[in-house]
């Protein structure tokens, strides 16, 4: 077997190698990437905790009905803090759904 202690491998052995723990390590990222999707997804976080979701319905209605300007103004806040990163996700291409151009 070519990598054993002492042994010299040619450089094609060394690309070919070298390109097979690339596709490798390509193939883990993307599952990887795909995990932590499935994982953050809204609507599963709803699914699997739907106490915390009701809970964070109510105090948000609460806080909605008792200072809606409040509520309103750190939402706007948290928006616009939120826009850079939505425009790095759209630009730096990275399997997102983007939106058509022309539109």
């Amino acid at each position: 077997m070519s990598g054993e202690e002492g042994e010299r491998r040619s450089a094609r052995e060394l690309r070919e190698s070298l390109a097979r723990n690339r596709e490798q390590l390509d193939k883990d990222l993307s599952a990887l990437r795909n995990r932590f999707h499935e994982a953050w997804s809204p609507r599963r976080l709803l699914s699997r905790h739907p106490f915390w979701a009701a809970g964070a319905g109510a105090v948000l209605g609460f806080l909605l009905v008792r200072r809606p300007a409040a509520v309103l103004r750190a939402a706007t806040r948290l928006a616009g803090m939120g826009a850079p990163l939505l425009l790095s996700a759209l630009v730096r291409g990275d399997g997102s759904r983007r939106p058509e151009e022309g539109r």
